[in-house]
């Protein structure tokens, strides 16, 4: 009887507890539709507003309404040091070029088609083509004398493109392929969901090679596609095996050298044997690898059936090589044709040199400077950069629509990622009425009379955002923003923290910054001469060409990366290379400028752990179409 009693008190408590959740959730949607207005008469009536009470034992945000994204837990990419870029060689950088000569009969006709499927697989990596000449300038600015006068020495452009492979994952890092080569899966799938990864590797024949210390029956490694961190000391052993191996042949010599054995995968998996056995592996008892890994350190040893599958089915496969090289495009068919006695002189002393050492020294010592987590400038002028006062608790978005509820399944996903992260802020959805009616209240005649110029919603739209930051600061995210981190773990309510940004394309020569999520203070100095400059610009320029000859990307993306960093400039940064040694988990502190690194707010996997927003990038394709023309006032 005391069992029987003991249950139904707790079935009681059960409806109890389900009852009260249920009052709380008819009281917070009254709440919330009282607050749905489009009253004319106060401003802050005219947005829609909610502000969601924390829940008990309440889990991360599920958004059911948006398509699972193909990835398999345990492979997600957990922040490798490997930069999310592209590194090729090829006769040339020119889509055009590249399209024609395929057309044309000069090339492979597949060649354009592989080239596409490393951009259509990695929208968010830079892919890096190296010409001829191209090689010849890098090598000079960035190697020591005794680089310099190797590559030279080199006969052949298959034998410099081999030793370029290796310098370019050395200085620039990232993942390096040839261009017989086309992708299967993306490039952040690689690492395995592994931590720390810096260099992938791939078996090319389980059990084909030997060695007189390691054994008769190894795998051997190859050398079409492989990747690294910058300035990882293996490849510094790579370089200097294959700088020494040079200078001990003699001009005539090299004429008649073995491609593969002087530059190509010959001296390359030697290296890659020393090295992992130096790191403890065992390659006897490790061969034979097809869909398995070997780890050592941060060396990922990947099977054969990853980098070098000849299954069109294989699910394990990361990229298909095309093995060209036999064919009459091929490599073997290259013969003496490049100058061998070209002119070698010293990198000329610049920025370059003031970060690196010459990477073959005589005393060949190798030094390898893991990422930081933190860079922090001592600044000068801070003036141009401190705003007044806090980060306001508000988020703002544009949309087609002032009701949540008017939004898409999917928007609606993505409003509500915000407001579950960030349950005590204040939400603002605003539609184009709303901004063109924010714009007259608050904003300067200049700045209305820029805004109300521009003939496109999208050019308005870009506007607002800024000049929203500047009259009411807080944060502003675009519609098709998934919030997946507290803005609290931004750094953003930080005292002293005036501006939040998060780079787009950190490994740039000017590096790239994503404008999809702001924060700000209120009329922030850095902020308000970006808009006042830019609200200039259009007043100046006649209404045809912003409507037929209006370049979007320049006139707000590139001047807005212009415009941040000469402002930084000029308040003491100095150069941004310092920013190649910027972890993308990491960030950088300027002043009260707050940069975070690609993985935060552009990451390549929106699983990876470590990001705050993931950029579905489509609002120009469901809330608006590009071409949407905005309300004539």
């Amino acid at each position: 009887m005391k069992c029987i009693q003991t249950a139904a008190e707790a079935n009681a408590r059960v409806v109890a507890v389900f009852a009260t959740l249920l009052l709380v959730s008819c009281i917070h949607f009254a709440l919330t539709r009282a607050l749905d207005t489009n009253s004319d008469t106060v401003p802050n009536e005219l947005l829609w507003a909610i502000s969601m009470p924390p829940l008990l034992g309440q889990g991360p945000p599920t958004l059911e309404a948006l398509p699972a994204y193909p990835i398999h837990e345990s492979i997600a990419h957990m922040g490798s040091p490997i930069p999310n870029q592209i590194l090729r060689t090829w006769k040339t950088n020119s889509r055009r070029e590249i399209k024609e000569m395929c057309h044309n009969g000069t090339d492979h006709p597949d060649r354009l088609r592989w080239f596409e499927t490393w951009e259509n697989l990695n929208t968010r990596a830079v892919q890096i083509i190296f010409t001829d000449a191209d090689m010849d300038t890098f090598v000079k600015g960035h190697f020591s004398q005794r680089v310099i006068e190797a590559y030279f020495k080199l006969p052949k452009v298959v034998l410099r493109a081999d030793y370029v492979r290796y310098m370019m994952l050395y200085e620039l890092g990232g993942v390096y392929s040839d261009f017989d080569v086309s992708c299967r899966q993306p490039i952040w799938k690689w690492a395995l969901g592994k931590p720390n990864v810096a260099v992938i590797v791939g078996v090319e024949d389980p059990g084909y090679a030997s060695h007189p210390l390691y054994g008769e029956q190894i795998d051997s490694i190859q050398q079409w596609t492989m990747a690294s961190a910058r300035h990882h000391p293996f490849m510094a052993k790579v370089l200097h095996a294959v700088t020494e191996k040079i200078h001990s042949f003699s001009p005539e010599e090299l004429i008649e050298a073995d491609v593969l054995e002087l530059t190509g995968p010959g001296i390359w998996k030697k290296v890659v044997w020393d090295h992992i056995v130096g790191l403890g592996a065992n390659l006897s008892s490790s061969a034979f690898m097809y869909e398995e890994y070997q780890l050592y350190d941060d060396v990922l040893v990947l099977g054969k059936n990853y980098l070098n599958s000849k299954s069109e089915g294989d699910p394990n496969a990361f990229i298909s090589h095309h093995s060209t090289g036999f064919s009459k495009f091929g490599w073997r068919n290259q013969g003496n044709d490049v100058p061998t006695k070209a002119p070698v002189e010293k990198p000329a002393k610049g920025p370059a040199e003031i970060s690196k050492q010459p990477l073959v020294s005589e005393e060949n010592t190798w030094n390898y400077n893991p990422l930081k987590m933190v860079l922090s400038t001592g600044m000068g002028n801070t003036s141009v950069l401190t705003g007044p006062g806090r980060l306001p608790r508000t988020i703002v978005t544009v949309a087609n629509a002032t009701r949540a509820t008017d939004l898409s399944s999917k928007q609606q996903a993505l409003w509500k990622s915000w407001a579950l992260q960030n349950p005590r802020w204040k939400h603002i959805l605003i539609d184009e009425k709303g901004m063109n009616q924010f714009v007259r209240w608050f904003c300067t005649s200049n700045q209305r009379d820029a805004y109300l110029k521009l003939p496109f919603l999208r050019q308005r739209v870009e506007l607002f955002k800024f000049l929203w930051l500047v009259h009411k600061g807080g944060i502003y995210a675009d519609p098709d923003t998934e919030c997946k981190s507290r803005v609290r773990d931004w750094g953003a309510l930080k005292p002293g923290v005036g501006i939040v940004l998060g780079f787009k394309a950190q490994h740039h020569s000017l590096p790239a910054l994503q404008r999809s999520v702001l924060a700000a203070v209120p009329k922030h100095p850095m902020i308000t001469a970006f808009v006042d400059e830019r609200c200039s610009e259009i007043l100046r320029t006649d209404k045809v060409d912003l409507k037929e000859r209006f370049n979007f990307r320049d006139f707000f993306e590139s001047s807005f990366n212009r415009h941040v960093w000469n402002t930084l400039v000029e308040a003491g940064l100095g150069s941004t290379e310092i920013l190649a040694d910027l972890d993308w988990r990491g960030y950088i502190e300027i002043g009260d400028v707050l940069i975070h690194g690609n993985d935060r707010f552009f990451p390549s996997n929106p699983n990876n752990p470590a990001t705050f927003v993931w950029s579905h990038g489509d609002m120009w394709d469901s809330a608006w179409k590009e071409e949407t023309l905005a309300v004539q006032m």
